[in-house]
């Protein structure tokens, strides 16, 4: 019998049965190593990197079920995924185990070929 359960960090609701897989809650995540990269690089507070991180477990959550794309996360949050993507182990092993595939960071690129420097998102149908 299939089960619904409620990960409120992301709002998402994920079916789980004996056939599907359940998935872990992002906002239980944790990664030093990604939050000390993070803090070095852009000179952030412990206590800021925290709250973006979990800015950025939010947003993930949101993409990997949005329609459409996002419009693009805050300057701190995008600069905390790039810090995320540089561990890309973790960053695939994370998306895999929360969200059952990997979600890919797309910079949204002007007609004219440049990145406007927003970011749209999308998943990758492909698990």
């Amino acid at each position: 019998m299939a089960t619904l359960t409620r990960f409120p960090a992301t709002d998402v609701l994920k079916e789980t049965s004996s056939a599907c897989p359940v998935f872990e809650d992002p906002a239980a995540y944790r990664n030093p190593a990604i939050l000390e990269r993070y803090i070095r690089d852009y000179r952030k507070t412990p206590e800021e990197a925290e709250v973006c991180f979990a800015k950025l477990k939010e947003y993930l959550g949101r993409a990997v079920v949005a329609v459409e794309p996002l419009s693009p996360p805050s300057r701190d949050v995008d600069d905390l995924w790039h810090t995320f993507l540089l561990f890309t182990r973790d960053y695939a092993a994370f998306c895999q185990s929360s969200f059952g595939k990997f979600i890919h960071h797309v910079p949204k690129v002007s007609p004219q070929g440049s990145c406007s420097g927003e970011t749209c998102n999308q998943c990758d149908g492909d698990s």
